[in-house]
């Protein structure tokens, strides 16, 4: 199988969704995601993202790329309130 690596992604600030294509290349993908190709396509094996393969490449949906990248990497995180603690000299915390 031919190599797809990405191209470096480049920063351009925030993304305007709507004026991406519908279906994104592996190459789109990977600088939309900054990850290499083997995790974009292993995202679609694993049923975390929507896409298909076609031929020898993969094309990816932008609306299911939007919500892996919106979604928290641990649904709890968002609900457990950290623990604040105050350091009150030689070692000691309390709980505030």
């Amino acid at each position: 199988m031919p190599s797809t690596r990405c191209a470096p992604p480049r920063y351009t600030g925030y993304t305007d969704w709507n004026r991406l294509p519908i279906i994104l290349t592996t190459q789109e993908a990977c600088a939309l995601l900054r990850v290499s190709d083997k995790t974009a396509c292993a995202l679609i094996n694993e049923g975390k993202v929507q896409g298909n393969r076609v031929g020898r490449e993969y094309r990816f949906v932008r609306d299911s790329l939007r919500e892996y990248i919106c979604q928290p990497a641990d649904p709890g995180l968002w609900l457990v309130e950290p623990q604040r603690t105050l350091m009150l000299g030689a070692g000691k915390e309390e709980a505030i």
